[in-house]
């Protein structure tokens, strides 16, 4: 038995654990105050207006909530930063999985391109550069349906792999931006970089 191959797994598994109730949202404009209080409630109330626009009507229990600073290499290279990454920290795993679930689903009423915020779950080192991958490649997949004028189809990431699917339905958010919580535009989002955050 490899004694060092099973206190790795035994970390990862210790990681994972600690991040299971933990969500990222990525694209989320941070607040033009100055107070630090002023900045965390302002946080605070975009992240219920967006679990609110997704229909979940039950309290959500928020334990913590701090944006994630950018590595060095990513602001010695980025002038014009995006908005850091919000690490939200609920009560339960369940709490995460159900806004992650509707977040998803919104996702795939959205034409490519259009995506705008984006909320994800709190991937470890592997687990972002795995995922990082499947983005890059679905986004230049998205880009090309639209090069090729392909419209009512969309490259997704579903259970660790690439998948096109329909794009449908009535409640699209390109198409209804009223109420709407303050976040990048989709050109924006589309050149985000996939959660550029150093270790924690």
């Amino acid at each position: 038995m490899c004694v060092g191959t099973d206190r790795g797994i035994q970390a990862d598994e210790e990681e994972k654990a600690h991040r299971k109730a933990n969500l990222i949202f990525q694209g989320l404009e941070e607040s033009g105050a100055q107070d630090p209080n002023e900045k965390y409630n302002d946080d605070v109330c975009n992240v219920k207006e967006i679990v609110k626009d997704l229909g979940i009507t039950e309290n959500i229990e928020i334990k913590s909530m701090f944006r994630l600073n950018f590595p060095k290499s990513y602001v010695s290279n980025h002038t014009n930063r995006r908005p850091r990454l919000l690490k939200v920290v609920l009560q339960s795993e369940e709490q995460k999985n159900k806004i992650l679930d509707k977040h998803r689903q919104k996702q795939k009423e959205t034409e490519p391109g259009n995506s705008g915020m984006l909320i994800l779950p709190d991937r470890n080192f592997k687990e972002r550069q795995a995922y990082a991958k499947l983005a890059k490649d679905r986004n230049e997949k998205n880009m090309k349906l639209q090069d090729d004028n392909i419209k009512g189809k969309k490259w997704v990431i579903s259970r660790g792999r690439l998948r096109l699917i329909p794009v449908g339905g009535q409640n699209m958010m390109h198409r209804s931006q009223e109420g709407r919580p303050r976040s990048l535009d989709s050109r924006e989002s589309r050149q985000q970089p996939e959660n550029p955050v150093s270790e924690q």
